[in-house]
């Protein structure tokens, strides 16, 4: 734990933790001084007093998870190792719990114990260890660094916090992120389009501006739930579109339904092609009935700035 204080500070935000150290056992000789000095001294990082009370707490309340857990990070400072992982190793008895498992593979990888400090990375990984920057560069695993078991479970952890970047179908769009100039099928100008990606690859944001100076935006994504793609556009007049769709054929394809003002229904279609590295045609076209015959309300060359 290279930023302890850090690390505890979101650890007293995990429900667990708290809820266990507030509903104490009824019969409880603990009082509420005893405790409002014990977390003064963790958060003042005096672990020999911290440690002190902890113990007493833990012993008084032994099915407290969250006492046990702040005694295993008070041991962990003072570098009393063995302590320190029976503190936690009761705390994941009395309730599991993902960043327990993860101090407890830092004790053992402190101690050389590179098996059994893999084997609980595996396990806080698996039951929800969600911080990559503090798996990437806290110095208690400095001895698992270059095992190949560390390296599989970075990716695995990399997958669980950004699992976009790695799934294929979520990339399917990819073609259309950059900052375009887009022209008409004649070679006028038509208008700006930057596609950004966000959200760790799950999100893609158009900001779109015409020729003449309107302004539109959507958000576009792969949703799992239904495996299509969705786009939510959003016009300066107010006018928006749900569109649903897929990458088939070479191309993005987005289909929506309409109703209008007058209540007649019109469907869209939207077609985006990947002509080469640099350009990218979106075609429109609207159909007023039912599909029969379409007509072209757009086609648009992307060309990369």
């Amino acid at each position: 734990m290279n930023k302890i204080l850090k690390t505890l500070s979101h650890l007293l935000g995990i429900v667990f933790l708290s809820a266990t150290l507030i509903f104490a056992q009824t019969n409880s000789p603990i009082t509420a001084e005893q405790r409002k000095q014990a977390n003064e001294f963790m958060q003042a990082q005096n672990w020999e007093k911290a440690a002190e009370l902890y113990e007493i707490i833990s012993q008084a309340e032994p099915k407290s998870a969250g006492a046990a857990f702040r005694l295993g990070v008070a041991y962990h400072r003072l570098k009393k190792y063995e302590k320190a992982i029976a503190a936690y190793e009761n705390a994941e008895k009395i309730q599991s719990n993902p960043q327990v498992a993860y101090n407890l593979a830092c004790v053992y990888a402190i101690q050389n114990n590179q098996s059994k400090a893999l084997v609980w990375l595996e396990k806080a990984i698996s039951a929800g260890f969600t911080n990559l920057a503090e798996f990437q560069t806290d110095p208690d695993l400095n001895s698992l660094r270059q095992t190949n078991e560390y390296k599989l479970l970075e990716e695995k952890l990399e997958k669980a916090v950004s699992p976009c970047k790695y799934n294929p179908m979520a990339r399917q769009f990819d073609f259309w992120v950059g900052d375009w100039d887009v022209k008409n099928q004649q070679g006028q100008n038509a208008g700006k389009n930057t596609i950004q990606k966000l959200e760790n690859g799950c999100l893609l944001l158009e900001n779109w501006t015409s020729v003449n100076g309107n302004t539109g935006k959507s958000i576009n994504f792969f949703d799992t739930e239904i495996n299509k793609w969705r786009q939510i556009w959003v016009e300066s007049n107010g006018d928006s579109t749900l569109y649903v769709g897929e990458f088939k054929e070479g191309s993005m394809r987005y289909e929506a339904v309409k109703i209008g003002k007058d209540g007649k229904k019109t469907l869209s279609r939207m077609i985006f092609t990947p002509v080469d590295k640099t350009h990218v045609r979106q075609l429109g076209e609207d159909s007023v009935d039912d599909g029969k015959t379409w007509t072209t309300t757009f086609d648009l060359v992307y060309i990369l700035k």
